[in-house]
Formats: C-alpha cells, structure tokens, sequence
C-alpha cells in the first residue's frame, strides 16, 4: 500500500507542488493522522462522548489512511531532498 502512494506523491512532487511544500503537507497529514488516532474510544469517554464500535473503526481506517496518505508526500521527498544535500557536501569537499 505505502508504494503504490508513494508513486503518486512523488509525481504530485514533480509536476505540481514541489518538494519542499510537499514534505511539509505530507508531515502535517501524518501528524493529523497520529492525532486522529490518539482520539479514540477511551479517550472520548473519558471526556463524555460515546461512540459506537463502528463508528470507532471508521475513525481508526480514516486515520490510518491519513497516516498512509501523509507517508506518500513525505517518504520519497525527503529522500531527494537528502539526496541533493549529500551530492552537495560531496562537491563542496
């Protein structure tokens, strides 16, 4: 699953969005992902919300989608981007 987004983060990289601000969308959707996941059942009865059993695994898939989605923006951006950096640093010696 994480290659077949990553293929197409990648792509979204190149042609639309750039590497830098892709890297930085793609942090922010894993960080939203995390969070979503920390939000669960537990949690929100502790506060008083009640959710049924359903509607806790819809919010878990949904969060790991994020999770997954976020990784295709991030995982092969920061690899050029580091990429660039070395191939720098090894010039500059």
């Amino acid at each position: 699953m994480f290659c077949f987004v990553e293929r197409g983060g990648g792509d979204l990289a190149d042609k639309y969005i750039g590497y830098k601000k892709s890297l930085t969308f793609g942090g922010v959707l894993m960080a939203i992902g995390m969070f979503a996941m920390l939000v669960n059942n537990d949690l929100l009865s502790y506060i008083g919300i009640e959710i049924s059993r359903s509607s806790e695994l819809l919010f878990f898939y949904a969060s790991l989608a994020t999770i997954i989605v976020g990784n295709g923006f991030f995982k092969p951006n920061i690899s050029t981007i580091s990429f660039r950096w070395r191939f720098l640093l090894r010039i500059l010696r």
